[in-house]
C-alpha cells in the first residue's frame, strides 16, 4: 500500500482554490486536514466533507468561509485512515513492526539514549531495534533528526500501538 498523499502546499493550493481564498489564510486548515488525513485524496475529501456536515467548516455570505482549527484538531479521524494505516504497518518484516510498536508506547518523540535502554529489553538481543526504525523511516513512518526520532504523523503511532496484543 502506497500512502503518498499530497505534500502540504499542494493540499493548501487545493483548499485554497476551493474556498477562493489565498494561500497564506487556508494554511492553517490545511494543515490540520493533512495532519489528518496524511494528504491521501480520498481521505482529504471524505475530511472536509465530514467538516461542512459537522459545522466545523462554515460558509457565511457575510463574512465568508470560517473554521477553528482548535475544534477540527480535535476532531477524530476516519476509521478509514487507521484501517489504511494498519495494513501498511502489517505488511512491514515483523523486526521493523516491532520496533515500531515498541516506539509507539515511549511517545510522539524519542531520543536515542532511551531506545538504547530500551533494546537490552525488547525480547531479544536489541540489536535490531535501531536499524529497524530507520528502515521504518524510509518507509515515510518515522522523521530521523540528530538523535530524536518522531512519528511522521500521530495516527501512525496511534496504528502502530493499537496494533499491539
Amino acid at each position: 500500500i502506497d500512502l503518498c498523499g499530497f505534500e502540504l502546499e499542494s493540499l493548501n493550493e487545493m483548499v485554497s482554490d476551493a474556498l477562493c481564498l489565498p494561500r497564506r489564510k487556508t494554511r492553517s486548515l490545511a494543515e490540520v486536514v493533512h495532519q489528518k488525513t496524511l494528504g491521501i485524496p480520498l481521505f482529504v475529501v471524505e475530511f472536509l466533507d465530514a467538516l461542512l456536515t459537522e459545522k466545523l467548516l462554515i460558509h457565511n455570505s457575510a463574512t465568508g468561509w470560517g473554521w477553528d482549527v482548535d475544534s477540527i484538531d480535535l476532531k477524530k479521524i476516519s476509521s478509514g485512515v487507521a484501517a489504511l494505516l494498519a495494513c501498511k504497518l502489517e505488511q512491514l518484516p515483523s523486526q521493523v513492526l516491532s520496533a515500531v510498536k515498541i516506539l509507539s508506547v515511549l511517545g510522539s518523540h524519542i531520543d536515542r539514549g532511551v531506545l538504547e535502554v530500551v533494546k537490552k529489553y525488547d525480547g531479544s538481543d536489541g540489536s535490531t531495534l535501531i536499524p529497524s526504525l530507520y528502515t521504518a523511516q524510509r518507509e515515510g513512518l518515522l522523521d530521523i533528526a540528530g538523535p530524536t526520532f518522531t512519528f511522521m504523523h500521530e495516527t501512525i503511532k496511534l496504528a502502530a500501538f493499537n496494533l499491539i496484543q
